[in-house]
């Protein structure tokens, strides 16, 4: 852990010395920020006057303090307060303005005290604009309070379009799907996939596709150009939204109905999920339709590969037996002859034997970027044992130290196992591009963000007789997350052994009376009612702290004091879908509310046709898939019966 020293002569560590690239929008939005409180320093009278008719009125208490007053009071409170403290006015953000204030605040913190080894100063004016960026990065990945008032902005998508379900009471409610990175969402019902950009200020509906029938399911690549469209339990449509007019290149047929399907970041293969097993099909142009691979595996019903596509994750979200799967591409060169660059990855996928690391104790996980030490990797994921998400290793699902504690169930006097079901995830948790904020939703509603500590193989600093550590709290509200508590609960001692007030208590509380982990608590910074997914909108190369994560909702609110609007027959009207957008900056007060509605449906649609198969080739895969599924119902009914 760093060294707090007093200023000058403060300790910073893996401090740099040159000014970084990100400066110049920081100074933007500095200046923006100043224009701000010019404008609430002239308006404080309570109206607008005029330059002749306005007259000195009396400043707050806190903005007639000296400077230096200021500045011995940034240097007494913690991290947390001081982020909020920066942005009252002026004065108090001018006497914040040393180098050695942000040096001695950074050390203080303690996801970068942890992970970070101390230098010595002196620091320079010119090297301010660095350790304000440094401390920016902390103030997000601890999550102060500053950074946890979002912008909020809730889309309606509301569909005009008749459909086959036109008939149905409350009509019908879009499904929803993300890009890897966010970029686009995909909205579907029964006659059109709505393409939605979400990184633009506005988010807007870019394409409007028709359909001949409702999608099983449906991807789309980062840059748009990739639209995978499960079309049929046994056909998946490959289709080039690059050009302006759509255009069908493939079509890939399945031997098993699948329960979810993801494509490369690049789109050189597909997988499909399906029960007792993965397939992985090649989408190169020279593929042929045995260019394949498929691998015996737990089920899962969601896939996601890893940003440079090597690595295939497979996990459950709605199943009630928790699996987790991670595929890595064997990657041999020895006596082979390596394809072109642009096909290597579907060489590699569909020409080797691939072999699955799975665990049953894990669900509801995502990959973790950019926390690469030596071989292994790391996967965001929901240990259903200890009842929280935990980070675990790629290569064995079994092994993490730092824990991620989340929404508690009240002590009703029952049974702690039934109270606290309600607490398992509701969606798969999100990952930034940058690797240090997850997201996840709770009980059909709450939005939790958790920050994710640099070194995720530190050991934790609770002691072994479950005594609250002497660091870790940085602010009243707790915010750096790194401590045994939770929500806002004390940080009170643990007794170890199995006495009755640890009955109560959720599994990764009674594991700090036996190791020493890391735990890092999560904050409920929103409700969405409905909730059913979300991503991260990120922009990779983009080095704001300003961070933008969407939330899905299908349909209208069900079961809530928010839904007014029933009809006689106490049907509510789902005909759509919402899209929640949380904006997240640093700033003080409670971010701004705004509900936009979007109406889907009223131009010309672009066709996606489908691949036309005759009947005898369509009876050849019928007859294909019964003799496959015949095959491993014998050899299913074989391993029971050698099991009794």
């Amino acid at each position: 852990m760093a060294t707090l020293v007093e200023p000058p002569e403060a300790t910073i560590p893996g401090a740099r010395l040159e000014p970084q690239d990100g400066e110049r929008q920081h100074e933007t939005e500095q200046r923006s920020t100043d224009e701000k409180d010019s404008q609430r320093d002239e308006h404080s009278s309570g109206g607008t006057v005029s330059k002749k008719q306005r007259k000195p009125v009396e400043r707050h208490a806190m903005a007639r303090l000296p400077a230096e007053v200021i500045e011995n009071i940034l240097y007494r409170t913690d991290p947390e307060t001081f982020a909020s403290l920066v942005l009252v006015n002026r004065a108090w953000r001018a006497a914040s303005q040393t180098p050695h204030l942000y040096v001695y605040h950074l050390a203080r913190c303690p996801s970068f005290s942890i992970n970070n080894n101390p230098i010595f100063g002196p620091f320079g004016d010119e090297t301010l604009p660095d350790l304000k960026r440094r401390f920016a990065h902390e103030l997000r990945r601890n999550l102060f309070e500053a950074y946890l008032h979002p912008r909020k902005t809730t889309i309606n998508l509301i569909s005009t379009t008749p459909t086959s379900s036109a008939a149905l009471p409350g009509g019908e409610a879009f499904d929803f799907s993300f890009s890897a990175n966010g970029h686009w969402v995909l909205a579907w019902s029964s006659s059109r996939i709505f393409v939605v950009d979400t990184f633009s200020s506005k988010v807007c509906v870019q394409r409007e596709l028709k359909v001949l029938r409702r999608p099983v399911a449906a991807t789309i690549l980062d840059d748009g150009s990739i639209l995978a469209v499960l079309s049929t339990d046994h056909q998946i449509n490959i289709y080039d939204l690059s050009d302006l007019k759509v255009k069908h290149i493939k079509s890939v047929t399945l031997d098993n109905p699948p329960h979810a399907i993801a494509l490369s970041p690049k789109g050189e293969v597909i997988a499909a999920a399906y029960d007792g097993g993965i397939e992985v099909h090649s989408l190169a142009t020279s593929a042929l339709p045995t260019d394949r691979r498929a691998v015996k595996c737990d089920a899962v019903d969601a896939l996601a590969f890893s940003s440079d596509g090597t690595m295939l994750l497979g996990t459950t979200q709605n199943s009630k037996h928790p699996n987790t799967v991670v595929l890595s591409a064997p990657y041999y060169t020895e006596g082979l002859e390596l394809p072109e660059v642009t096909e290597l990855i579907s060489h590699i996928w569909t020409s080797q034997i691939l072999f699955p690391n799975s665990s049953r104790d894990c669900s509801h996980a995502a990959l973790l970027p950019h926390h690469l030490e030596g071989d292994a990797s790391w996967t965001f994921t929901y240990d259903r044992v200890f009842e929280n998400f935990r980070a675990v290793r790629t290569d064995d699902l079994r092994n993490g130290t730092t824990y991620f504690t989340g929404p508690r169930a009240p002590n009703t006097g029952g049974s702690r196992r039934c109270s606290s079901s309600r607490f398992v995830p509701c969606t798969l948790p999100a990952i930034n591009d940058g690797g240090d904020l997850a997201a996840a939703g709770f009980s059909g509603k709450d939005v939790w963000v958790y920050g994710i500590p640099q070194n995720l193989d530190a050991a934790g600093s609770t002691p072994i007789d479950g005594t609250a550590p002497t660091t870790g709290n940085c602010g009243p509200n707790g915010g750096p997350s790194l401590s045994p508590t939770v929500g806002g609960s004390p940080a009170t001692p643990i007794s170890r052994g199995g006495t009755s007030e640890t009955a109560d208590l959720p599994q990764w509380q009674v594991l700090i009376d036996k190791y020493r982990n890391v735990f890092a608590r999560g904050r409920r910074v929103a409700e969405v009612q409905g909730v059913t997914g979300m991503r991260w909108a990120s922009q990779k190369g983009r080095r704001s702290i300003r961070e933008r994560l969407v939330i899905i909702a299908p349909g209208g609110v069900s079961g809530s004091a928010e839904l007014d609007q029933v009809d006689q027959e106490g049907f509510a009207s789902v005909d759509g879908g919402r899209l929640v957008v949380l904006d997240f900056d640093h700033s003080i007060g409670d971010g701004e509310r705004e509900d936009v509605t979007i109406e889907v449906g009223n131009i010309g649609p672009e066709i996606l046709d489908e691949e036309k198969v005759d009947m005898a080739t369509e009876v050849a895969l019928v007859r294909r898939r019964t003799v496959i599924q015949r095959r491993d119902g014998l050899a299913r009914a074989g391993v029971t019966t050698a099991s009794a």
